[in-house]
Parts: C-alpha cells; sequence; structure tokens
C-alpha cells in the first residue's frame, strides 16, 4: 500500500477555505489542516515534526517568518504569498 504525500497547512480562516478548495483537485495527497495563531505556530510545528516523519509545511505571512527563522524546523517548508489581488478575490 502506498502512502499519500502529507501536505501540512498552517493556516487560518480564509486561507482554510481556498485549501479547502483545491483538496478534492488533488486526492493522491493527504491534506491536513491546522488553524493555528502566531503565538503557537512554533511549538505546533515542533510537536507535528516530532510525531510525523514525512511531510511538508505550508505557511503563510507571519508564520512563514517564525519558521524560516528558526533553526529548530527540520522538515521542508513551502512560503504561500498573497498579494492585494489575493485578498480583494476572497
Amino acid at each position: 500500500m502506498s502512502m499519500k504525500t502529507e501536505l501540512v497547512f498552517l493556516s487560518y480562516g480564509k486561507l482554510t477555505r481556498q485549501i479547502k478548495k483545491l483538496e478534492p483537485l488533488y486526492p493522491e495527497v493527504k491534506f491536513i489542516i491546522i488553524e493555528v495563531t502566531l503565538e503557537d505556530v512554533l511549538n505546533v510545528v515542533l510537536d507535528y515534526q516530532k510525531r510525523q516523519s514525512d511531510c511538508v509545511f505550508i505557511v503563510s505571512g507571519a508564520n512563514a517568518s517564525i519558521i524560516k527563522n528558526s533553526d529548530r524546523v527540520k522538515k521542508p517548508f513551502v512560503e504561500i504569498r498573497s498579494t492585494g489581488y489575493d485578498l480583494l478575490k476572497v
């Protein structure tokens, strides 16, 4: 049995709605969506990477900055960059 690729989205309200729209388009990928605050994002990532050996974090905004500046995050991550146009579409 093959394992699905696991993407861990560290998200918030509006971004979560957009991610959920994409999920059905990629059945071969396991989407994990964690609603997280700035104060908790680093602890959530560190806890998750202890428990899960194979994942990629998807983050945006200030959450991305926190992860990028931490030498304790060992898993790969991808930063989603939003523009003013993105905010208008939501």
